[in-house]
């Protein structure tokens, strides 16, 4: 409908029936249901029904052979193609039953293709509308070879209704008449943060992922207080946060943009309450968990055109201190039917857990509990397998030391790859220390269960999957694994390998000094 929006523009479209023609095109264009680019601006959608015509899949340049091209779109989405940044706004009906997207990449969506550093957001779950025909649905293409994320690169849609609101205490505030949106984080010097409730939380992660981000001024996005990403973080909380049903990832994009990941440093303190995880749930209208790009995050790592590949409630950490925090809820990592990666490039997984997906530098946790339910499926049988690496508190560490003290994978926590593939990692406490690092762990207990459907060399640990002995650049550096006061209290490993894991690792190079080791009854 619109080609490109910028500046200060407001766009507003409501009841508007549509139909996407065959887009043959090169593959630097951007092309949306709704708008092809959004440069700037604020785009408020309520009540759209799109469809492609012909049958044509708009993921793709060339409809015919879509694995062919769609890997290198600038932006191709259901609604928008590529939003550089401002505003997306969702309300009403999104009817995309006949908008055909059948692949996932790193700028193919299902509502938008590619996005830089937009805030994208709706007034509902998605999954109908209320009673009095307010909040949001979500309505997807409805083929059998649907495929994708709903945003193709990072982050997804983020749901109001449930436990994030829209207002003065809402999580953002919408100025119907200047037409833009405030974040209403408080940070204090841009460094420090208390919060309680789910909306302080998510208006600290936003906060943190839009600051310094633009080198100019975005005309629909403010923000009440900055965070500098460069600083070491003092985050507190001061009651429970529960993410469930808000598209709400954690602190930091789940995918490094230009180059650049959006690290968190620093300490974050629970003060003994729980962050309630929901990365990676399906939900839309008539949709369910079982059901192919139903709201999933699609993870995939090819030539530096990354999507999703890092899932965790920080997904990027260095010199990070966690205490006195206990970590629930799910955390969902799909892997696409199209897969680019060869079998033994283990430089490049997905990363899956539930504290954080990849440290650097120092990394402490002290006092933290874990229950996450987390596992990895992937759409199709004969694709190339995308290397996936779980985690109970972290998927990979790449730094100096890594220390676990008065810590617990609790009874309720789960890590699960339904894969018949050899291509993954799975540990209790972490999944991959590179060399280098020395580990401490002490009075920790692991009462978690892991579920591998590997048929051949499952590489699984009850505490540490594989502790590799060389650096990112596969220079040789032993690591040492020191042990004392570890509780295995219930802990089962379940794999289909005929190889049986070990307790503590199943793969080594460097020291392991175990002064305790106890064995609890069930």
């Amino acid at each position: 409908m619109i080609g490109a929006v910028s500046g200060s523009s407001y766009v507003e479209i409501e009841n508007v029936s549509a139909f996407t023609a065959d887009m043959k095109n090169s593959t630097t264009t951007s092309v949306g249901g709704l708008v092809g680019k959004l440069n700037d601006g604020f785009l408020n959608v309520g009540n759209v029904t799109l469809a492609t015509a012909d049958g044509n899949d708009l993921g793709s340049t060339n409809p015919k052979v879509p694995a062919n091209d769609t890997d290198q779109v600038e932006g191709h989405g259901g609604l928008i193609g590529h939003l550089v940044k401002g505003v997306l706004r969702l309300h009403g009906e999104t009817n995309l039953e006949n908008q055909k997207i059948t692949t996932a990449y790193n700028h193919v969506g299902q509502i938008v293709g590619f996005n830089e550093n937009g805030l994208i957001y709706a007034l509902g779950n998605g999954n109908g509308l209320d009673a009095d025909g307010k909040g949001w649905s979500l309505t997807r293409y409805s083929g059998t070879d649907r495929g994708g994320s709903d945003i193709g690169n990072w982050g997804a849609v983020i749901r109001l209704g449930g436990n994030l609101s829209e207002g003065e205490d809402g999580v953002f505030t919408f100025d119907e008449v200047a037409h833009t949106v405030t974040i209403n984080s408080s940070v204090e010097n841009e460094t420090k943060a208390d919060i309680n409730g789910a909306n302080q939380f998510a208006a600290y992660a936003l906060a943190f992922e839009f600051s310094m981000t633009d080198t100019g001024k975005t005309e629909a996005l403010n923000l009440k207080s900055k965070v500098d990403r460069d600083q070491d973080q003092t985050v507190n909380l001061t009651g429970d946060v529960k993410l469930t049903n808000t598209g709400i990832i954690g602190i930091g994009k789940d995918n490094v943009e230009k180059g650049k990941a959006h690290q968190f440093k620093g300490t974050l303190d629970g003060g003994n309450y729980t962050i309630t995880l929901d990365i990676g749930a399906a939900y839309g209208k008539n949709s369910s968990g079982d059901d192919y790009a139903a709201g999933q995050l699609y993870a995939k790592r090819s030539d530096q055109r990354d999507t999703h590949y890092s899932l965790a409630l920080i997904p990027f950490a260095r010199d990070i201190t966690i205490s006195n925090l206990t970590i629930d809820g799910n955390v969902i990592c799909k892997i696409p039917k199209t897969v680019n990666q060869e079998v033994k490039d283990i430089k490049y997984p997905a990363f899956v857990a539930g504290a954080i997906g990849l440290a650097s530098g120092k990394t402490k946790f002290n006092h933290v509990t874990v229950n996450t339910k987390s596992s990895v499926t992937e759409e199709a049988t004969d694709a190339k397998k995308l290397l996936a690496w779980q985690g109970g508190f972290l998927a990979r560490c790449e730094g100096s030391t890594l220390t676990f003290t008065d810590c617990t994978w609790g009874n309720t926590a789960s890590l699960e790859d339904k894969r018949n593939t050899d291509n993954h990692r799975i540990g209790g406490l972490a999944a991959e220390v590179m060399g280098g690092c020395t580990v401490t762990v002490s009075n920790t207990t692991l009462s978690g269960s892991i579920t591998s459907a590997s048929q051949s060399n499952a590489n699984v640990g009850g505490l540490i999957a594989v502790s590799r002995g060389e650096d990112s650049n596969s220079k040789a550096k032993p690591s040492t694994i020191e042990i004392s006061e570890l509780s295995v209290n219930g802990e089962t490993v379940t794999t289909s390998s005929a190889q049986q894991p070990t307790a503590v690792c199943w793969a080594t190079s460097g020291r392991i000094r175990m002064l305790s080791l106890l064995r609890m009854p069930e």
